[in-house]
């Protein structure tokens, strides 16, 4: 049975409402935080002329992060993420458990938690088809650890750049491309864009850089 409007305005509604109360914690990525770090990809990619749902990818593509966890707007992270996350045992309740994404993604029983977020790509695309979100959204979210296995291949300086823990995902996430996979990679019609979300995932970690706040993008979500 097809939802009707008034009940897809209440899923358009629920969805905001959700993501806002999942953004609005204090977790941090480094030296800001994951709200601050969304916000300021979603600017880049807004200052960049990006159409809507790259736009909204780009503020979500580390939504996979709070899935793994039961309750996402309750991460703590102290300075040292990298730490903070290898020693934090995996949630076994996590919300990507319960809605069946950790079995689609195909991670072993007990996977601990560095390897459940090394796929949170993956996760968090799952995620936003099954929300019904603009399939570029899902794609740019997937797509921007492609994109880094991509750089870490074809520029020889890229790996150097990269935090310890982005290393040590990156293990998990099937290294750097090889020549023929990043042939492939390169005909995917959103290549580009996922290139560049890369580009502005690296430069989301300013502390003072100031940008619109989580809730000028309600509108967008729910386009």
């Amino acid at each position: 049975m097809q939802a009707g409007p008034s009940s897809l305005a209440d899923h358009r509604a629920k969805t905001v409402s959700l993501l806002r109360e999942w953004y609005a914690d204090g977790s941090a990525y480094g030296t800001v935080s994951q709200r601050q770090h969304a916000m300021q990809a979603a600017q880049q990619a807004a200052l960049a002329g990006a159409p809507e749902p790259v736009i909204i990818g780009a503020l979500l593509h580390d939504i996979g992060w709070k899935l793994s966890r039961e309750q996402p707007n309750a991460e703590q992270f102290g300075e040292d993420l990298a730490t903070a996350v290898s020693m934090r045992p995996p949630d076994a309740n996590s919300i990507a458990s319960q809605l069946g994404i950790i079995a689609h993604c195909g991670l072993p029983e007990g996977a601990d938690n560095s390897r459940i977020r090394a796929q949170h790509d993956v996760i968090g695309g799952c995620w936003l088809r099954m929300q019904g979100f603009d399939e570029t959204c899902a794609h740019i979210t997937e797509g921007h650890v492609l994109a880094k296995r991509y750089l870490c291949f074809s520029e020889p300086d890229y790996y150097g750049k990269l935090s310890l823990l982005s290393k040590e995902t990156l293990a998990f996430q099937g290294g750097p491309m090889t020549a023929e996979e990043a042939r492939i990679f390169e005909r995917d019609p959103l290549f580009t864009a996922c290139v560049e979300m890369r580009r502005w995932d690296e430069g989301a970690k300013e502390p003072l850089w100031p940008t619109p706040d989580f809730d000028s993008y309600d509108a967008m979500i729910a386009r």
